[in-house]
């Protein structure tokens, strides 16, 4: 039996699948291509209907395949995988504070290109469990509990911003000499800020920040392919000069794991981000909001992917975004505001049964996107 993963399918998922198939008995085989893995399930009875229905009913199966005879025969040993690539950077120890999508992924991310030996977590205790259990890490550091230097060479803070914050202040004295340190914050200038004024001389910091996430949150939601061609931003300016050496090593470590690498200020990170990222969020909880209070009955029944497209962003957690805003207040306020003008001049222009305005509207959003580099 061949069970080929969707394109989409996160680590959880296929760990599933995995267990599931060994529940039936049968040895299993793995492979992970560009786009897709693919897992065979071999045993010394025959492959029943019950058991490809099994497998088609699992969250992440794109297709099974039931294949028997001569076929099985030629599968009864693990396929040849090639040998990856020397990786142009590598971690004896790397630690992520914040084992969940994003800190999971990156964990995922890491191994599966051999960027670290060893790959540890710290945090919350309950997340940590969990990615222990889904085999995301390969244990705890608990150095920093333990009020003891930690030996990871790489430290990656992946939890919300005030956590981060907090992080730098209090364990920046548990970080060995030579060990880098970067984060994957939404929020860049309190973040760089605590990292000056915390981290000794010793130590090196690369603020970052990944456009790369999801509305759901959980380390059971991790992948591998969360980075894969999504820009990541680096902030290097004037005030914020990481080392030449640490610099380039975060730099080929996104470039590993698929991301796209952006250098701008801390400053210009916080004004793009709420305009792309925080304003949307926000745009995308009002107006669920306001169809939830316009009383309309069959509302959601009648939602087509439009809808859907502009409210996902909706389902988003407040303990997520509570800290983001917080910490970008201003540059939010601007955004919003902004939002709020052409949404007026929208308005102004139906209620005024004028829409020349409103076509150029159209056509100057159109051009922006369509010459967008």
């Amino acid at each position: 039996m061949i069970i080929v993963m969707e394109e989409s399918a996160n680590e959880a998922q296929v760990v599933k699948v995995i267990e599931r198939i060994v529940e039936l008995g049968f040895d299993i085989y793995r492979t992970t291509g560009a786009r897709y893995t693919i897992l065979g399930a071999v045993g010394n009875r025959p492959i029943e209907p019950s058991d490809v229905q099994a497998m088609e009913r699992l969250d992440g199966v794109k297709d099974v395949v039931r294949i028997s005879g001569d076929s099985v025969r030629k599968i009864q040993r693990p396929l040849a995988v090639r040998p990856p690539e020397t990786p142009a950077v590598h971690f004896p120890h790397l630690t992520i504070f914040g084992v969940g999508l994003i800190g999971g992924s990156l964990a995922l991310a890491a191994r599966e290109a051999g960027l670290a030996a060893r790959i540890s977590g710290c945090g919350d205790k309950k997340f940590l469990e969990a990615a222990l259990a889904l085999q995301v890490i390969d244990d705890i550091d608990e150095a920093f509990e333990n009020g003891e230097t930690s030996d990871a060479d790489l430290i990656y803070l992946a939890a919300p911003v005030n956590a981060i914050v907090e992080f730098l202040q209090t364990k920046s004295h548990l970080v060995k000499a030579g060990a880098i340190i970067t984060d994957a914050g939404s929020a860049k200038r309190e973040i760089c800020q605590a990292a000056r004024d915390s981290l000794p001389a010793t130590v090196a910091f690369v603020g970052g920040h990944p456009m790369a996430g999801s509305h759901r949150v959980g380390v059971e939601f991790a992948s591998a392919d969360l980075f894969k061609r999504a820009a990541y931003a680096l902030i290097v300016d004037a005030t914020n000069q990481p080392d030449r050496v640490a610099l380039a090593n975060i730099e080929a470590l996104i470039k590993t794991i698929g991301g796209r690498v952006v250098q701008m200020s801390a400053e210009q990170h916080d004004q793009i981000a709420a305009r792309l990222s925080h304003a949307p969020q926000l745009v995308s909880t009002a107006l669920v909001n306001a169809v939830a209070k316009s009383n309309a009955s069959q509302a959601l029944a009648l939602a087509g992917r439009g809808f859907q497209d502009m409210t996902r962003l909706a389902n988003s957690r407040w303990s997520v975004w509570e800290d983001i805003i917080e910490a970008n207040a201003d540059e939010i306020v601007l955004a919003l505001t902004e939002v709020i003008f052409e949404l007026q001049k929208v308005r102004d222009s139906i209620a005024h049964k004028d829409l020349s305005d409103l076509r150029k509207a159209f056509a100057a959003a159109n051009d922006y996107l369509h010459n967008a580099p």
